[in-house]
């Protein structure tokens, strides 16, 4: 793969908040425009809401702080998490889920959870008027508080299949009593929102032995959901859900040593709807998405973090479940990672993979399907004499036992893989080690141990390019405070997606050098222009290329 700009990203805006926040305290939000707000909340109960909007000629960024009924002063509670969603159709609004413990003065006083939901209650004559319901400040003013008899962690939400075939929203929040909660809403019941025993939804929920700190959900196909659970104590799961039948087809574990930070399911490459001004460019275009090179782009990965070792990317799940793996180099050299994201940043239709550290850097790497280093020129007779052998095969390169051996030796990562029901027992060791550091070593002709000054001319060595997939870091940047979130999102209504990053203190809106891209969108519609007309789907091409 030839090596791509680098585009620069700098800040756009900057709000601060007036006390740090959590890894569980950003929401993203759809605006009456169609692009896309930000809520962000603080310890000290105090919201702010980040959007942009067009005044005269220029986009604005606009904060607004938000005012939520019955949330504690600041000082009488902290925010542990939030949430938000949509109504589908034919139902509308907007509905906010908020947890905040309550800090008593006598420590010999019981700690006070609570569970408020927020939505817009409307009369039949306002009904009618677009957007109302979504606008936070009629939101923020109706309140139904539950009382927890557990200390929440991550609130989410997902859609669930009813037994009429329609879909709807539920919250998911987890708790200290090593359960999975469902909040669902009763639209004929003056109870408003109410928990639902998870089994009726989510069988994947059942028999947790430890704190979920990281909860992700993707539907890959329809009728079939693939949820990943990150644990307290290191523990991943992976289950594959019947979502028509609610029951399990496939489950898989690992364990890392230390909490699970983040959880990220992400396709390699990014796929873009074509545009209305670009659908009848082409007879094929209905044809591209069938193509076997988008069936292999569309294969789901999940990038995982940890507090203590490196980011890990686990490669097409739904085949190899947590077998196959790679990890991000040098991601755990910068204080724990709390947060991962996969984002297109260099424009080329490729997902690049975030990873945000409580060192406050932002490291950003992308994904190379080959590599170069020192090989034997005919590996069957040289087989008795190497210590690491070339792969046939794109694997992680993790799984011979030569490598084995040479990351017993380094003292990496523990970490260890299972399948099944058979995932509680006697899960297997592996080690998990950095794809760059092994390309290095192997690279240097002096350090390898298969050149030595007594081989013989019949077993040389030779630099070539062997399928062997990995990650390298393409892009760093600092930043004043430990980072607690990130995220990508079309703020300005220009199409770009910008980059949102939130630290302990405030968050970050950023973009990348607009000369550069707008250089890249003129670039890009020329070679459009001129492969003329019988060049096939060109908007497809450009997205791959």
């Amino acid at each position: 793969m030839e090596s791509q700009k680098v585009f620069e990203w700098t800040d756009a805006h900057f709000c601060s908040l007036s006390s740090q926040t959590n890894i569980y305290g950003m929401q993203k939000l759809r605006t009456e425009k169609n692009t896309k707000k930000f809520l962000v909340s603080s310890l000290d109960s105090s919201f702010l809401s980040v959007e942009y909007q067009k005044i005269g000629d220029r986009v604005t960024p606009l904060t607004k702080g938000i005012q939520f009924a019955h949330i504690p002063v600041p000082g009488d509670a902290e925010i542990v998490s939030i949430s938000a969603f949509e109504r589908l159709p034919p139902r509308k609004g907007l509905v906010v889920g908020i947890t905040y413990v309550m800090l008593q003065e006598q420590e010999a006083k019981p700690k006070t959870q609570v569970l408020n939901i927020y939505s817009a209650v409307l009369t039949e004559e306002e009904d009618d008027d677009s957007g109302k319901e979504n606008k936070l400040e009629i939101v923020a003013d109706s309140c139904q508080s539950n009382s927890l008899t557990f200390i929440p962690f991550i609130l989410t939400n997902t859609e669930v299949t009813l037994e009429d075939g329609r879909s709807e929203p539920v919250f998911l929040l987890s708790g200290s009593d090593f359960k999975i909660h469902v909040y669902q809403e009763q639209p004929l019941s003056p109870l408003g929102v109410m928990e639902v025993p998870s089994e009726n939804f989510f069988p994947e929920f059942q028999d947790l032995a430890c704190n979920v700190l990281q909860l992700e959900i993707t539907k890959p196909v329809p009728h079939q959901r693939l949820t990943a659970l990150g644990f307290e104590d290191g523990t991943i799961r992976l289950h594959l859900v019947d979502t028509r039948k609610n029951e399990m087809l496939k489950d898989w574990s690992a364990m890392m040593d230390s909490p699970v930070t983040s959880l990220h399911f992400f396709t390699q490459q990014k796929i873009v709807p074509i545009p209305p001004c670009l659908e009848n460019a082409s007879d094929d275009a209905s044809q591209n998405s069938n193509t076997e090179e988008d069936a292999a782009s569309l294969k789901i990965n999940l990038l995982m973090t940890t507090a203590l070792e490196p980011a890990v990317v686990y490669r097409d799940v739904m085949t190899h479940g947590l077998s196959e793996f790679l990890s991000l180099p040098n991601s755990e050299k910068y204080d724990s990672a709390l947060c991962s994201l996969a984002a297109d940043i260099d424009f080329d239709g490729q997902h690049e993979l975030l990873v945000g550290t409580y060192g406050q850097e932002l490291l950003t790497y992308k994904f190379y399907p080959t590599a170069e280093k020192w090989v034997p020129v005919s590996p069957p007779e040289l087989a008795p004499h190497n210590t690491l052998q070339p792969m046939d095969e794109p694997t992680n390169g993790n799984d011979s036992p030569q490598f084995a051996e040479q990351c017993d030796e380094s003292g990496k990562q523990r970490h260890k893989s299972d399948e099944g029901e058979g995932a509680k027992k006697g899960l297997e060791h592996r080690k998990v080690k950095s794809q760059e550091d092994l390309m290095s070593w192997m690279g240097d002709r002096n350090l390898h141990p298969d050149y030595s000054s007594d081989r013989t001319d019949q077993d040389p060595l030779e630099l070539r390019t062997v399928p062997e997939p990995h990650y390298k870091l393409l892009w760093q940047h600092s930043f004043p405070c430990p980072l607690m979130g990130l995220d990508s999102a079309e703020m300005m209504g220009d199409g770009i997606e910008n980059l949102v990053v939130l630290t302990t203190h405030g968050l970050h809106v950023m973009q990348p050098d607009m000369n550069e891209v707008a250089q890249l969108i003129e670039n890009r519609m020329l070679q459009m222009v001129a492969s003329g007309p019988d060049a096939g789907d060109e908007f497809h091409k450009l997205q791959v290329e």
